[in-house]
Formats: C-alpha cells, structure tokens, sequence
C-alpha cells in the first residue's frame, strides 16, 4: 500500500470523525457502528497490503 493511499484512509478517518460530530444524539451508536467498520476495513486493507 503507498503512503498516498494511507493519507487518504486517513483523510476519510477525520471526515467521518467531524461528521460524527455533527449527528444526533440518538443517532451516535450507529455512526460509531459505522465509524468502527470504515476503521476494520482501513485496519484490513493496510494488513493485506503490507
């Protein structure tokens, strides 16, 4: 995997942290649900490539 390619899962790691932010409160469980799975999949892809 190129350093480009983890800049960018990183870029979309504080995206989706600042969208977060931004989501109701009764809403806050499945955005981290979502949050935790763009993280499992980041965390695979590096594994998979390194």
């Amino acid at each position: 995997m190129k350093s480009k390619d983890l800049e960018e899962i990183r870029e979309d790691g504080r995206e989706f942290a600042e969208l977060i932010k931004k989501i109701p409160k009764e809403r806050k469980n499945e955005a981290l649900r979502l949050l935790e799975g763009f993280a499992l999949c980041a965390e695979h892809m590096c594994r998979k490539a390194g």
